[in-house]
């Protein structure tokens, strides 16, 4: 049976049938205004006959608010077939516009914890971030999940919980700040950070070329600070790479360089870490990676992280690594073995104080490089161009 929705108080209610369907036996009945009865009569194998619309006529006489022009449109339009094409077009349009509809509300009604999933950010080999909001505070944030779908993702999961362990121990201001962490129980691992409005230096160059040495020197500064604490407590990066500092705003100041993504992060004090170096395994972005990180990836300590730094800062200086390339064995000979054109070689009129410093950070030996970040932010302060970029020029 087919029921239409009232109209101006007629509400009517027939079985239904499609062209010259056999007509069911069972009587329509007609109701109108408050409870009149009309027993249509209808003649078996003539479903489009106007006995029908007749009928539906004179028993809107019957009624004073019931329009004829109205009900005669009504009528005619339920007497109407419609093609069958046309209504799987409508119901497939009508069927995928639900289902967006439900993905987006499920999206949005995402939360884990007291955090409320708002946009995809980005995803890496940890994880995939989003932008998020406490639910009670609605502090915008950042939030890096992992779902582990089989076994092999343990050791995403081991590296995840040492990130998030690691970064909580840090506070230095150039450090990025964890919130909070924890499982959902579907297995989901999470944590908080504190969301940067601003740009990765790897993005930075890609989207304004090469960086005036005195803001180079600025922002590295900041970075030493950063990973000085962190290689006073015995963490050790493992990954710096333009993609892992951010140049941020906070607090209404500018170019504030925050270290960021410690998935790598080694212990100095820990056991060998068989999930990154067993088998001659290693981790780490080629193009940034010291010599022995590749050949001793347990045995690396805070100068692997100044070799990176340094391989970070020429890529700020010339806009390229200082080895480019794609092959990775190629990439880790060349560190190992190349030695590097200095910075000046690619853009002329780069200071050579700062040209000394970089390649110094680059050397093979790990003992011909400045002894720790103090050191090295120490001999960036003290290049000419130190005083060409500062808090109030940012």
């Amino acid at each position: 049976v087919l029921v239409f929705p009232a109209v101006s108080g007629l509400e009517i209610a027939r079985p239904f049938s499609f062209g010259d369907l056999p007509r069911p036996t069972i009587e329509p009945v007609l109701t109108v205004g408050g409870g009149d009865e009309v027993q249509p009569t209808f003649a078996v194998g003539q479903p489009h006959e106007n006995h029908f619309l007749d009928d539906v006529l004179r028993a809107g006489f019957k009624s004073d608010f019931i329009e004829y022009e109205k009900i005669e449109v009504i009528a005619e339009k339920m007497l109407s077939p419609i093609p069958l094409p046309f209504v799987a077009a409508l119901v497939c349009a009508y069927g995928t516009h639900i289902i967006n509809s439900a993905r987006r509300e499920a999206f949005k009604a995402r939360q884990l914890g007291q955090y409320r999933l708002l946009q995809k950010l980005g995803s890496g080999g940890m994880g995939e971030v989003y932008k998020a909001e406490h639910v009670l505070l609605k502090r915008p944030c950042a939030m890096k999940l992992i779902k582990p779908e089989s076994e092999a993702d343990t050791l995403a999961i081991s590296r995840f919980e040492t990130e998030v362990k690691a970064t909580a121990k840090l506070t230095h201001p150039n450090t990025i700040e964890i919130y909070d962490y924890g499982r959902t129980e579907d297995g989901t691992f999470y944590y908080v950070m504190e969301l940067l409005p601003g740009l990765s230096l790897e993005e930075l160059v890609e989207r304004h070329g090469p960086v005036p040495p005195g803001r180079v020197v600025h922002l590295l500064r900041q970075v030493c600070g950063a990973l000085a604490e962190a290689h006073s407590v015995g963490l050790i990066h493992r990954d710096i790479k333009p993609a892992n500092i951010f140049v941020a705003q906070r607090g209404g100041i500018h170019d504030v360089a925050k270290l960021l993504d410690f998935g790598l992060v080694k212990e100095r004090t820990a056991e060998p870490d068989d999930a990154g170096s067993g088998g001659g395994a290693f981790s780490g972005t080629p193009q940034y990676m010291s010599p022995e990180q590749a050949s001793a990836y347990d045995q690396v300590d805070g100068r692997a992280d100044i070799y990176a730094l340094g391989a970070v800062a020429y890529y700020l200086l010339t806009g390229k690594p200082p080895f480019p390339g794609t092959n990775v064995m190629q990439l880790l000979l060349a560190h190992a073995s190349h030695q590097v054109a200095p910075p000046s070689s690619e853009v002329a009129g780069l200071p050579e104080d700062l040209d000394r410093v970089v390649l110094r950070c680059l050397s093979k030996q790990a003992d011909d490089r400045f002894a720790d970040a103090a050191s090295f932010g120490k001999a960036l302060a003290e290049c000419q161009c130190a005083a060409d970029w500062t808090d109030a020029i940012a």
